[in-house]
């Protein structure tokens, strides 16, 4: 009625956990009943990082181009040394005069033996080629061979090299240093060259067939030479042909850079460097430009001086 007491409103409780709260405490018993409520963890936002730039790849360097696979090791022993016990000719290519031709011919007597490889041309691989190239030098001497093969193991085949045991001197003719290298290095037809020279006899070459004569050998290129092994009757040198009118002193500047313990001659076209003991001549109608780390000298026809 007026003035009475309003008596409270019923207290009504709830379960909370097994205990009764009282309904004006149930957000207190509700937040202090089962796991507390972690208070909020304020993260602080990353800083956005940059990018990070891809590195640019570089092409690998360029090998330089008498980067070659290495040539597998020598098995015939580098037996030559100065002085020489015979004599090496060394000719430039082009005109073969008959100067040339009778002057390397005293070497193997009037009775001697010449054997003939004329493996660096391609025309070898004719056999009626074969056949006339003795025709210039049967007046010369007494017996003419020639040896021709591209297969390593006919070059090693004792019976194949038989010639050259008996062999008075050896001449080498033109086409690529290549096929020599391919063909004969490192077999027993080299060896057998070794044996010629030791023995106080003479081995030519020409044009290609003097470029293997050497231990270190331009086998192509120009300016960049690409190199690689030869026969290694003259080592410590490094031969190159058709000097002056090929235009070659680049390359040959390059190869005694890189082996400044050689020594290089270029020899021009219609010249040969006649080599004996350790002393060379130059012979023929052009010049030979000698080459160290340091520079190159000329030659004229007519020069001597110590060999290499």
């Amino acid at each position: 009625g007026g003035g009475g007491v309003v008596p409270p409103p019923p207290r009504r409780s709830v379960r909370c956990g097994g205990m009764r709260c009282l309904a004006p405490f149930v957000l207190v018993a509700l937040a202090s009943c089962g796991s507390p409520t972690p208070e909020p963890v304020k993260v602080d936002a990353e800083p956005v990082k940059p990018a990070t730039p891809v590195p640019t790849v570089k092409p690998p360097a360029p090998l330089p181009r008498f980067d070659i696979p290495p040539p597998p090791s020598l098995q015939v022993a580098p037996r030559v040394a100065f002085p020489l016990a015979g004599t090496v000719v060394a000719h430039g290519g082009g005109p073969l005069r008959a100067d040339v031709i009778s002057r390397f011919a005293q070497h193997c007597g009037r009775d001697g033996t010449l054997v003939l490889i004329p493996t660096a041309a391609e025309g070898a691989d004719n056999p009626a080629t074969l056949e006339k190239l003795p025709k210039r030098w049967r007046k010369r001497v007494g017996t003419v061979d020639v040896l021709h093969t591209l297969d390593r193991q006919r070059a090693d085949d004792p019976a194949f090299v038989a010639p050259l045991r008996e062999a008075a001197c050896v001449w080498i003719g033109g086409g690529a240093q290549g096929r020599l290298r391919d063909a004969y290095v490192d077999t027993r037809l080299h060896d057998a060259l070794h044996d010629v020279l030791l023995r106080g006899g003479a081995v030519g070459g020409y044009s290609a067939g003097a470029a293997i004569l050497s231990d270190v050998i331009i086998r192509k290129g120009n300016p960049d030479p690409v190199e690689d092994i030869g026969f290694g009757l003259l080592p410590g040198a490094i031969i190159d042909q058709h000097f002056v009118v090929k235009d070659r002193e680049p390359r040959l500047r390059k190869m005694v850079q890189r082996h400044p313990d050689h020594v290089g001659y270029g020899i021009d076209e219609d010249t040969a460097l006649f080599i004996t003991g350790s002393s060379y001549e130059v012979f023929g109608a052009s010049i030979v430009r000698r080459c160290t780390a340091q520079g190159c000298t000329t030659l004229d026809a007519g020069a001597r001086g110590s060999f290499p």
